[in-house]
């Protein structure tokens, strides 16, 4: 059984909108005729806007993806055209028959100045971490040699260098690292022997 409401209980929103509802349909109805067709034609106006403004956003989320795709597409355009220049200077290198070769090292000298100039230019930048501890996070050992002069855990040789991004890691180097030097055997006759 339902329990009456007292008088004392709020009334549910529901019923407390529907009289206000229904009163406001009254009041449309009852009015003059041309007062409810400029209400539909601003209903129809509003109808329209809605529709435009929608079909103006998706023109704009379609303009965005194409922009963000060729923004992809074409983000390495401006070191392509630099790298153009090595291709044509390797390209003019090569042509060349009856040169001698302390001109061509020179060459080869010159065109990789070239690049590392343009690979700089980008941000990109090598890592040269001979004399340097040896730190995982940007070196690759590839071997340990013991030797005296260094210490431990330093790099002493890098064979082949590691490049950088910015502040990103693109390869690491790789390296080979010193290791603590063994301790010689004491030699025959010492002074601890009888």
């Amino acid at each position: 059984m339902a329990r009456p409401e007292s008088p004392a209980e709020p009334a549910a929103p529901e019923a407390a909108e529907a009289p206000e509802s229904a009163a406001a349909e009254a009041a449309v109805a009852a009015a003059p005729g041309g007062e409810l067709a400029a209400l539909r034609a601003e209903l129809k106006q509003s109808g329209d806007a809605l529709l435009r403004a929608r079909a103006e956003l998706q023109n704009a989320q379609r303009r965005h993806a194409r922009e963000r795709e060729a923004a992809a597409r074409y983000r390495v355009e401006p070191l392509a055209r630099e790298l153009l220049d090595v291709v044509d200077a390797l390209d003019e290198a090569a042509a060349v028959q009856d040169a001698e070769p302390a001109a061509l090292r020179e060459g080869q000298e010159l065109i990789r100045r070239r690049l590392a100039g343009i690979l700089e230019q980008f941000g990109v930048a090598a890592l040269d971490p001979a004399g340097e501890a040896f730190d995982p996070q940007l070196h690759e050992a590839l071997a340990t040699r013991p030797d005296a002069a260094a210490a431990p855990g330093s790099v002493l040789e890098v064979l082949r260098r590691g490049y950088r991004l910015h502040d990103r890691l693109l390869r690491p180097a790789r390296v080979v690292v010193a290791a603590a030097a063994a301790a010689e055997p004491p030699e025959n006759g010492a002074a601890g022997d009888p």
